[in-house]
């Protein structure tokens, strides 16, 4: 499920760096931002001449691709996230599957990321599978592999079965 979770991040950082280019600040941050970010631009744009050619909407699309980019980047990054929580809490024993839970359950902050159905959507998935690797990770039979990977640790260290004159 953590593994599932990763890949729809991927997929929403793909979404967004293919799609938030082409639409407008309005559009993805709301009327009130979008009036302080042209303000902010034109502000800017008198201080740097190199923006000074640059107009409102041009400053605009290079700000929605740069954040496109972003989105792209920290998909990647939740995707390695995602691999290695599932790893820890499927390998790692108890601590590994705190670790997992917690990342899970922090999941839920990627709602602050969306920004039309489709992102929502993703998010959903995203946060839903999280919700059922939790679930999964603290079920009996779960908890049971653990303990069952931890003795077998513990009976490999011991050297029991290298030991000859043990058998």
């Amino acid at each position: 499920a953590l593994l599932a979770a990763g890949m729809t991040s991927l997929i929403w950082g793909i979404y967004v760096f293919v799609t938030l280019p082409t639409q407008t600040m309005d559009q993805v941050f709301g009327g009130g931002f979008s009036d302080a970010f042209v303000e902010e631009m034109e502000r800017q744009s008198a201080q740097d001449p190199e923006l000074q050619n640059l107009s409102a909407q041009e400053m605009e699309e290079v700000t929605l691709l740069g954040i496109g980019v972003i989105a792209l980047i920290w998909a990647f990054i939740l995707l390695a996230l995602y691999v290695t929580t599932a790893f820890l809490g499927s390998m790692a024993g108890n601590a590994g599957r705190v670790l997992a839970t917690i990342w899970a359950a922090l999941s839920i902050l990627f709602f602050f990321l969306g920004y039309d159905g489709i992102t929502y959507g993703i998010i959903f998935v995203t946060v839903a599978l999280s919700i059922a690797a939790i679930v999964f990770m603290w079920l009996p039979a779960s908890s049971k592999y653990i303990r069952h990977r931890k003795w077998e640790k513990e009976v490999s260290r011991s050297g029991y079965y290298n030991n000859p004159a043990q058998h």
